[in-house]
């Protein structure tokens, strides 16, 4: 099936991409080839001659050198085709020309299967889905992923590939070997993409992504298995195959094993290795989040009930003589009761300057500035409310404005002061005086609309 997005030849707009199209065509069309080549997309009188005998030879009236999207003339071009030339296409304004059995709809599947099992963390994922995605709507094209990695500097990367397509050599209109594309196409396709995407070219010429992040633990692990410690320490009994849950599980290992699972930086590159096995493998992130629960000397990976966080809220209003409606609002609105993820993942969330874990989703920052354990707040619930009654204390001493007739967000505003760095004792009078709140805006940016 052809698709022109205007009419060619003699009369119309000649795209670059339509002409290269029907180019393509009149040197396949059977009792051709009506053009000589090459696939340029140039309208020149040369080709409007062959668009002429073309018609002329298939009885097409009037022979008028030119080509509409849909009329007499396409019809019997399409019938002079034969099947192997179905689904003939071009980059758009390129003169790349291409036959494709997947289009758009197998994008947009393989964009969703991406999201969803790609082994990357959620932001390299989706960034990826998303492109898959472009493609499809834009060149009708569908981008799978051919091979994930880990690269020696401690990246993600992937490498894609055209899914059911033959590309066409533009000086003889036939099908280029496996393996070979024209050029122009790795150049398109990050034309597309631009700049604001979390992934970088990882080759010159074939469509390698490579994420711009790099995550420590992954540096020069090598390709080889798990060692017997490594083994142990997780509890697995048969290491992934995949080599990126694989390099994935021994950046865990290594996390837990130097503890830098308890600092704010290694915490967080914690939870980027989890995001990313646990995609594909869910069992497997559930397994290393309670090895590393086990290592802490604490257990991981189920969530509490909602009565047992009330019932634990009830006992910690009473200590620190806060409300306890108060604090139940404040979980809701922070994490909807949640201390884990789907699998047994850690809840933590980026926040301005560090990220934020678990039921109170306090703090690396915050955590830093209490003298708490960052690693254990992840995956201790009872000591994740602790703390966060520990720091909405703070800021409820202050803050507490009884004119907020939504709890959720008079709870957020308190309990925001000291999350973002304010000094209440010299920043109370400001907070109070702001209609919204000084911190208030971005609590209820974020919440109102949930509740």
């Amino acid at each position: 099936m052809i698709k022109l997005s205007g009419s060619v030849g003699k009369m119309g707009p000649n795209k670059t991409g339509d002409v290269a199209v029907i180019q393509a065509a009149l040197m396949n069309a059977k009792g051709g080839p009506y053009w000589p080549g090459p696939i340029d997309g140039k309208k020149t009188t040369k080709f409007v001659e062959a668009i002429t005998a073309f018609q002329t030879a298939h009885k097409v009236n009037p022979a008028n050198g030119t080509i509409q999207s849909f009329g007499p003339t396409m019809n019997r071009l399409k019938s002079a085709l034969p099947m192997s030339m179905s689904g003939l296409g071009a980059l758009p304004d390129t003169a790349v020309v291409f036959v494709a059995s997947a289009g758009a709809r197998e994008a947009e599947r393989e964009a969703e299967e991406t999201k969803r099992k790609a082994p990357f963390p959620k932001l390299e994922a989706e960034a990826l889905a998303k492109i898959q995605k472009t493609i499809g709507k834009t060149a009708g094209l569908c981008l799978e992923r051919a091979e994930d990695s880990v690269t020696k500097d401690g990246c993600f990367a992937t490498e894609l590939d055209f899914a059911g397509v033959k590309w066409l050599d533009p000086r003889s209109g036939k099908p280029m070997s496996p393996g070979r594309e024209p050029q122009g196409v790795t150049s398109y396709v990050w034309s597309l993409i631009g700049t604001g995407t979390p992934w970088q070219k990882g080759s010159p010429s074939d469509l390698v992504f490579k994420s711009k992040r790099q995550v420590k633990s992954l540096k020069g692990l090598g390709a080889g298995p798990l060692s017997r410690d490594d083994k142990k320490l997780l509890g697995l009994t048969s290491p992934p195959r995949d080599p990126v849950l694989l390099a994935c599980s021994k950046g865990c290992a290594s996390l837990i094993r130097s503890e830098q699972i308890a600092k704010p930086a290694g915490a967080a590159e914690f939870q980027l290795l989890l995001q990313a096995i646990s995609a594909p493998n869910q069992a497997l992130a559930r397994q290393i989040t309670q090895a590393a629960g086990k290592a802490g000397g604490q257990a991981a990976g189920v969530n509490p009930s909602r009565a047992d966080v009330i019932l634990e809220l009830r006992q910690l209003a009473a200590t620190f003589g806060v409300p306890e409606r108060a604090l139940v609002a404040l979980i809701s609105a922070e994490s909807d009761f949640r201390q884990f993820e789907k699998g047994g993942i850690p809840l933590i969330s980026p926040s301005s300057t560090s990220t934020a874990a678990g039921l109170g989703q306090v703090t690396s920052k915050t955590a830093s500035d209490y003298g708490e354990n960052y690693a254990r707040l992840q995956t201790d619930w009872k000591y994740n409310l602790f703390v966060s009654v520990k720091v909405f204390k703070a800021g409820y001493n202050h803050a507490w404005n009884r004119n907020i007739s939504d709890l959720r967000i008079r709870a957020t505003r308190a309990y925001g002061m000291y999350h973002d760095g304010f000094e209440p004792k010299t920043d109370r009078d400001l907070y109070r005086r702001q209609p919204r709140g000084l911190v208030g805006t971005q609590w209820e940016a974020r919440y109102l609309t949930r509740y």
